[in-house]
């Protein structure tokens, strides 16, 4: 059951290791220190606007949970947050609702957070076997979302025990989806690389969500969910994918906002994602690792992100986020073997 899925994702998020034993890249980004800035600290301007709304800063919580009770808690404690801060959120894949009702209140997050971009969730496995316009529209209006994400998740459905593997006509899955509502193609942690991202635009999406290798994988995940031949592969494909830092230069410019995902933990990881083309950057398991622990751990943790990204904008001499975009950075390592 597709509840239980989702109960064993949190149990397993909480309790073992499943991150890639492989690296971002962001280490390979070196912005250049400015000794002298010319700009004040306090005054950096890190606002931007995304898909039609203003955030404060360019940042997102990003999709994860939802469809078991325990995840009421843990969104709304997220999104609370990000009201707070101005900050992007999303939702977890919405399909357990859309099969019972009762859970979509696990979702539910615009009592807390009237004013955040939020995004609903659901997978293109789906939309590629039976789910269609209808669906996606119940996805939105059951969370008043302004927008869809269509997670891309072929890794961890083909190694999944019960994952769904055909995935013919999903181009055209999403260009009939991308036709009614505004949709950010998300990955879930195995990269985009620029030829897919190419596809996805043409299509129609408004938005691409790179979640790239080197945070969270979601092969290991289901390793321990696994038996036999498909515990086997999950070992084996355990680090599957494109490096996060390695998807953002792949996709930016391509005349899409880019959300740089898949291992983000620091302001400084932002910083770069940004300096690299990305429009915002999520936070997935480091805002669910911190939540887990408190809602003044949360917050401890999201000031900290903003804060070093503020001070990271502050050493390269960026008033404001096209100044770092513009700003200098030097690419080193495997990461100069990706971007070729």
């Amino acid at each position: 059951m597709p509840n239980n899925r989702k109960g064993d994702h949190l149990r397993i998020a909480a309790k073992k290791n499943i991150n890639f034993h492989r690296s971002t890249l962001w280490e390979n980004v070196n912005l250049v220190h400015k000794a002298v800035p010319e700009v004040d600290l306090e005054s950096i301007n890190f606002s931007t606007e995304f898909l039609g709304k203003k955030l404060h800063a360019p940042l997102m919580v990003v999709g994860m949970t939802g469809g078991v009770p325990a995840a009421e808690k843990v969104n709304k404690n997220l999104a609370a947050i990000c009201q707070k801060y101005g900050l992007a959120f999303g939702v977890g894949s919405q399909r357990p609702a859309l099969t019972k009702a009762s859970l979509a209140r696990t979702y539910r997050v615009r009592d807390v957070a009237p004013d955040v971009l939020l995004i609903a969730n659901l997978g293109l496995a789906q939309f590629c076997k039976r789910y269609g316009i209808a669906e996606a529209k119940r996805a939105i209006e059951m969370i008043d979302a302004d927008a869809i994400a269509i997670h891309l998740n072929p890794a961890q459905e083909a190694i999944q025990q019960e994952g769904d593997t055909n995935w013919v006509g999903g181009l055209k899955a999403i260009e009939k989806i991308s036709s009614k509502f505004p949709v950010v193609a998300k990955e879930t942690g195995c990269g985009v690389s620029r030829k897919v991202a190419q596809r996805l635009i043409d299509v129609g999406v408004k938005a691409i969500d790179v979640g790239g290798a080197g945070g969270t994988s979601w092969v290991a995940v289901e390793s321990y969910r696994n038996s036999g031949i498909k515990h086997k592969a999950s070992l084996t494909y355990w680090d599957w994918g494109i490096p996060t830092a390695a998807s953002v230069m792949m996709t930016s410019g391509l005349g899409v906002p880019i959300i740089a995902t898949g291992g983000m933990k620091t302001g400084l990881d932002a910083a770069k994602a940004i300096a690299s083309g990305a429009t915002i950057a999520g936070f997935g398991m480091t805002a669910y690792a911190a939540q887990a622990k408190g809602a003044a751990s949360l917050e401890e943790q999201v000031k900290a992100i903003i804060f070093e990204l503020r001070l990271a904008m502050f050493l390269v001499g960026a008033r404001n986020l096209q100044e770092l975009t513009d700003s200098e950075k030097v690419i080193t390592g495997e990461l100069k073997d990706w971007i070729k």
